[in-house]
């Protein structure tokens, strides 16, 4: 049996590790008890081009940002043209420019916009014509979907998938060793080096650090941690702007997603600046507010219809929007719970759906 190309950014964060995870474990459910079970190759795309493509059985986009790079919409490209199957595994688009987020998210009520002036004539050209010749598309969310359907890529093969984090599961075996209060807040925090809305983290990180000074005086406890080594330093930086630090706890190395998601079960919400740390928290139905930095983090929670704990990290008062939004999650906590459960068991039997397809393609 040929085995499968996984392409994948590879910056060792625990979002990219979550959604090869979820498609390790979702094929590996297929060849239990088989001695026979192909291998995986997770490929960056620079040393796409140095392999033998078609000792590939199949080609896999997987899950993240990667729709609509050129570089890795290049390397789909190039295993259609030899003839090697494809399928994109719940990748989405990404884009920092507020006016995008605006056009994109006015024009679901508004009418269609202007969004060709954002993608080059190549990127246009590659996604128009790997969507068209790939086995199965399955995107990350609604906007994703948008805009493959208003650069006019074809779309019988496309479908919403949600990002493939949604699928793990917490390790309910393990004592974490954490001393957690009833009433506990899962905070994420990092750097994007300022490739946010508002160009301003060190901002951010004030407003961040005085909305959680108050949720202490509430009786919250706080629980800070990374999802990327390069976040760690951030964090202490966060930590060193906070007066209240009587009922705080940082975590200052990256957990393993199954150890991870059973902290986040345990919290009443979380606060959120990456994205898979949003998804972690709809994995164990806990509701979430997202520090939403870039244009991804309103295609994920438009997937779960959560988009009203969407905070654009370059509002005002983004300490005021947080501590409205705690209300608001307080009030409302059992309808996030059920909802994102729903969704998760949604996109489970889709995710099942793609899985089946990759098993039939790779075994002609």
């Amino acid at each position: 049996m040929k085995p499968i190309c996984y392409l994948s950014v590879g910056l060792d964060n625990l979002g990219d590790k979550a959604c090869l995870e979820a498609f390790l474990k979702k094929l590996s459910s297929l060849y239990q008890g088989s001695s026979v079970k192909p291998d995986i190759y997770q490929v960056l795309w620079y040393q796409f081009d140095k392999l033998n493509i078609q000792e590939f059985s199949l080609v896999v986009l997987g899950g993240g940002s990667l729709l609509a790079t050129s570089y890795y919409l290049k390397c789909l490209y190039q295993a259609q043209q030899v003839g090697v199957p494809t399928v994109i595994w719940g990748s989405g688009v990404d884009h920092s420019d507020p006016q995008f987020t605006d056009d994109l998210l006015a024009g679901r009520a508004e009418g269609v916009p202007d969004i060709e002036e954002f993608f080059t004539k190549k990127v246009k050209y590659l996604l128009r014509s790997t969507v068209s010749q790939v086995g199965l598309v399955g995107v990350r969310g609604p906007y994703t979907l948008k805009i493959l359907q208003l650069l006019d890529c074809q779309l019988d093969k496309v479908f919403i998938a949600g990002d493939s984090g949604i699928l793990l599961e917490p390790d309910l075996s393990r004592d974490n060793n954490l001393h957690l209060n009833e009433k506990m807040i899962m905070v994420n925090w990092g750097t994007s080096y300022n490739k946010v809305y508002g160009e301003n983290e060190e901002k951010l990180a004030v407003e961040l650090a005085g909305s959680l000074d108050h949720l202490q005086e509430e009786g919250y406890q706080i629980i800070i941690y990374p999802v990327w080594e390069q976040d760690i330093p951030a964090i202490f930086r966060l930590v060193d702007k906070m007066i209240n630090q009587d009922n705080l706890i940082v975590i200052n190395r990256v957990l393993p997603s199954s150890q991870l998601l059973w902290c986040i079960s345990q919290a009443s919400l979380s606060i959120n600046f990456k994205l898979h740390p949003c998804i972690f928290s709809a994995a164990v139905g806990v509701p979430f507010i997202s520090l939403a930095y870039r244009f991804k983090c309103f295609d994920f929670a438009e997937s779960v219809k959560c988009q009203e704990l969407c905070i654009r990290t370059d509002v005002c008062d983004i300490k005021k929007e947080i501590l409205d939004r705690v209300k608001y999650i307080r009030d409302n906590k059992n309808t996030y719970y059920n909802k994102f459960l729903q969704y998760k068991s949604g996109f489970n039997k889709k995710y099942d759906f793609l899985i089946e397809y990759i098993d039939e393609t790779i075994k002609k």
